[in-house]
């Protein structure tokens, strides 16, 4: 089973971070397959145990042999994650313009 612990930021990062997620397995080794639907929200994730395996019905994956990367906002879907091993994630979901404010950059310049 996997555990979420939701995690609000400090007030100074309100204005850019709607949550930081802490999902565990506590350890245990689980198995799953799940489709990653279309999303508004830009996230940062961060894999601290096993990596998934990401397959998608476009060229590429940018998850492919990656600890940590940058999802969002998208409007189509993302394809499927399989996942089998000690799952641990860390992530930080920000606003839906926290990102581009935070760091003071456009749109644009991160696509």
């Amino acid at each position: 089973m996997i555990t979420n612990f939701s995690l609000s930021p400090d007030p100074t990062l309100r204005p850019f971070v709607n949550q930081y997620i802490l999902s565990t397995s506590q350890g245990e080794i689980v198995q799953y397959t799940s489709q990653w639907p279309a999303a508004f929200e830009v996230v940062l994730i961060f894999y601290l145990g096993d990596r998934p395996t990401h397959q998608t019905p476009y060229s590429s994956s940018a998850m492919v042999g990656k600890d940590s990367y940058l999802v969002g906002p998208v409007l189509y879907n993302n394809g499927s994650v399989e996942f089998n091993g000690r799952y641990h994630t860390f992530i930080i979901e920000f606003k839906s313009d926290g990102l581009n404010k935070i760091f003071g950059i456009s749109p644009r310049e991160i696509t």
